[in-house]
């Protein structure tokens, strides 16, 4: 119970920074050593403010644990999806072979949002989605996730509810 409130997110039950952090080195040291790309997604829920402003925080909560869900569902086994904080997730891609292949991860996303009911009320889901990589993109974790969070803004700047990469 200790080990599940220390790594996984309250309200999703994906993992949390910390649980992200611990996992991103392994991988990125794996990378290293292996000479192989680490990809990196930022995710953040298009006009999510308006969701809440217009349905209240309770719904909110349930749109982002829907996203959570979606997040999941759309990853491969070895992938980590990780809550990095309010509508915000991250998904680090492990020993991915080609720079393009985080394409596949993001059509799923993007075909599986759409529209979620919670308590009865039609909600549409739209996600803006930046990605990074090892080693093209940065040297460390830090560097990725900024990089992958500007592209997200690349995204959102765009339209949103779209992927763009650093």
């Amino acid at each position: 119970e200790i080990k599940k409130l220390a790594y996984y997110d309250k309200l999703t039950g994906v993992a949390n920074r910390t649980l992200f952090y611990n996992l991103a080195e392994k991988f990125f040291d794996s990378a290293k050593r292996g000479d192989k790309i680490l990809g990196l997604m930022f995710i953040d829920i298009d006009n999510f403010k308006c969701i809440n402003d217009m349905y209240g925080h309770k719904i909110g909560d349930k749109v982002i644990i829907e996203v959570a869900k979606i997040l999941t569902k759309c990853t491969r086994g070895n992938d980590v999806v990780a809550r990095y904080g309010g509508d915000e997730f991250l998904i680090l891609l492990p020993d991915i072979k080609d720079y393009n292949n985080y394409k596949l991860v993001s059509a799923r996303i993007a075909n599986a949002n759409s529209e979620v009911e919670v308590n009865g009320i039609k909600i549409n889901i739209y996600l803006s989605i930046g990605a990074s990589f090892y080693p093209r993109d940065g040297e460390d974790i830090d560097e990725i996730i900024s990089k992958a969070d500007k592209a997200m803004y690349k995204a959102k700047n765009i339209g949103g509810n779209r992927c763009a990469h650093y």
